[in-house]
């Protein structure tokens, strides 16, 4: 939990900076305040992010109680990307490592819907083939194999 000075200067000083956020869905109703139970409440979440000046949002669906849905929202598009509930623990580091995937596809030169596409379909094979390490919360497949190409899903 942030502080409220804390939450301020995230909204007023960081989110503006962004050229994209990752929340997950309760990340996303704690900062926007809004509750997210369907895909109209999380369109209106994202684009309070574009508000707050960042040029995109993909409020990642994995807490939701339905299919885990991610949804990204940018000036000009709207799209799901969709994923299948896997029954596991091991799903430690899928927001970072998610992310950190989408870096490196803008990094090699793929536009946000294709990186977006790509990493969801490699989030999502980190999760099906994420090693069994141990009895808590483990990771996921951090070299799961990553497709190049640049289709989404």
């Amino acid at each position: 939990i942030l502080s409220r000075d804390a939450e301020s200067a995230l909204k007023t000083k960081l989110l503006p900076c962004a050229y994209l956020v990752t929340p997950n869905i309760p990340e996303a109703e704690l900062l926007t305040g809004i509750d997210i139970e369907s895909e109209d409440d999380v369109r209106r979440a994202a684009q309070i992010f574009l508000d707050w000046g960042c040029k995109a949002a993909l409020i990642k669906g994995g807490h939701s109680s339905e299919a885990p849905v991610d949804y990204l929202l940018t000036e000009s598009d709207w799209i799901e990307l969709p994923g299948k509930r896997v029954e596991t623990n091991h799903t430690h580091g899928t927001g970072c490592v998610y992310s950190a995937a989408i870096t490196a596809c803008l990094a090699k030169g793929s536009t946000l819907l294709e990186s977006a596409g790509i990493c969801r379909h490699f989030i999502q094979g980190a999760i099906e083939t994420a090693p069994q390490l141990g009895l808590g919360n483990g990771p996921v497949n951090f070299f799961a194999p990553i497709s190049e190409t640049k289709e989404q899903t």
